[in-house]
């Protein structure tokens, strides 16, 4: 019974984490915030909006490309979780607390 537990749990695992048609797998949630980041385009600083992009993308591809090969989910998982975090860094800081310079008076 212990077997079949854990087998029917890294099923599950792997159902929310790379099943694209779910809506809360991960899969879907990385594609969607790539979308948008897309979607948005480029933010005040062009270097820091494409790097925006490119986390989101490495994060789509982590999911997609690499969970189904990986035998470390659960690293796997952490590393998907700092680079999240650090989307969400690039992402505030790219489009809301950008530096604002200083227009010339007339």
């Amino acid at each position: 019974a212990d077997w079949t537990s854990l087998l029917r749990l890294y099923h599950a695992l792997d159902l929310l984490a790379t099943d694209p048609l779910l809506p809360g797998s991960l899969c879907r949630s990385l594609d969607n915030v790539a979308g948008e980041l897309a979607a948005i385009g480029p933010g005040p600083d062009r270097h820091s909006s494409a790097d925006a992009r490119r986390l989101a993308g490495r994060l789509t591809s982590l999911a997609h490309y690499e969970w189904p090969y990986r035998d470390d989910s659960s690293e796997l998982l952490r590393q998907v979780n700092i680079y999240c975090r650090d989307l969400h860094e690039l992402v505030t800081n790219t489009y809301f607390d950008y530096p604002v310079e200083d227009l010339p008076t007339r």
